[in-house]
């Protein structure tokens, strides 16, 4: 299996060609996920600021490569439960809070990745920052998270890298 890994060029021997901010823990994979992630969709879906490689494999174990089960990125979002939940009467907003189901791991890891940006010099984090100052920490998680997984659906469906300055 190490053969297998090492010959694909996915066993990490540690000559890295990308920066590693955080120091390895003892529970990280021996391999290269990031060539690994990069191999299996065909396109770095590590470049989005704030996803690590672990929340990087659970997204990929819960969604799968195709991601063509879901029309459109709303629906892939509205799956993760990311996207509000607009009760309107009457042609006014009564409420807007998240429906109460029990989120999937794809869903924590992108809300722990949308939670991480907060103190980012990113422009995830400036409209992490913004959408707090709109709301609380949980409505600013829940709206990043959701920039976040449309970015992710775009993606890998389309193979289209991330955007610089925004979607």
């Amino acid at each position: 299996m190490l053969e297998l890994l090492n010959n694909g060029g996915l066993l990490d021997t540690g000559d890295q060609d990308w920066k590693s901010v955080k120091k390895k823990s003892k529970n990280h994979p021996d391999i290269n996920i990031r060539r690994f992630l990069m191999k299996i969709h065909g396109i770095d879906v590590m470049e989005i600021y704030g996803l690590s490689h672990i929340a990087g494999l659970e997204i990929l174990s819960e969604t799968g490569t195709d991601l063509s089960k879901w029309e459109t990125e709303k629906h892939f979002v509205s799956w993760l439960n990311l996207c509000p939940n607009n009760k309107i009467s009457g042609g006014k907003l009564i409420s807007s809070q998240i429906m109460s189901k029990k989120p999937n791991p794809a869903s924590m890891a992108f809300r722990n990745a949308a939670n991480s940006v907060q103190r980012g010099n990113h422009w995830l984090g400036d409209y992490f920052r913004r959408m707090k100052s709109k709301g609380d920490n949980k409505y600013a998680i829940v709206a990043t998270a959701h920039k976040m997984a449309t970015i992710y659906y775009k993606m890998v469906r389309y193979k289209k890298s991330v955007p610089a300055g925004g979607s």
